[in-house]
């Protein structure tokens, strides 16, 4: 659940830049550095908190970081997702980083708001970098990630 949650929120969070060809390149950096950290939490431990938490603490700054550069066209969309993200962190941190511990109606709730804010930032991220939106992972603590046939994504 951790793992599909943050897929859909960070997928689309990848934003940044003044819109200035030279400045989408550094945008653009900044969407791929953040859609890899999807990839990456899908191969951690989900039950080691430390590993968790450095996650998505990175996952949060990275963000932040990116926000700071967000294009006029998706600021204020990728200000609704990255509220989001924050959201995430504060939900798993409040459950001490044990992701078992976090409800799935919490997991449900922040993976459903701001959907329209995600698309139309997971959207412009596919016109301006490429960037296609992957499949979420699921996966137990402990167990192996496994692709969702949803077909819902982020990322």
């Amino acid at each position: 659940m951790l793992v599909a949650a943050v897929a859909l929120v960070v997928g689309a969070t990848a934003c940044g830049s003044s819109g200035k060809t030279q400045s989408v390149a550094g945008y653009c950096a900044k969407a791929k550095a953040l859609d890899g950290a999807t990839d990456r939490l899908g191969h951690i431990d989900l039950s080691d908190k430390a590993a968790v938490k450095s996650m998505l603490a990175g996952i949060q700054a990275d963000a932040h970081s990116a926000l700071k550069q967000a294009p006029v066209a998706v600021r204020g969309d990728a200000g609704v997702v990255v509220g989001d993200i924050d959201d995430l962190v504060t939900v798993v941190s409040k459950a001490g980083y044990d992701v078992k511990k976090v409800s799935r109606q919490d997991f449900d709730r922040i993976s459903n708001q701001g959907v329209d804010a995600q698309t139309r930032v997971t959207d412009y991220n596919q016109k301006t970098c490429g960037i296609l939106p992957a499949e979420p992972t699921t996966r137990a603590p402990g167990q192996p990630a496994t692709t969702s046939t949803t077909g819902v994504g982020g990322g």
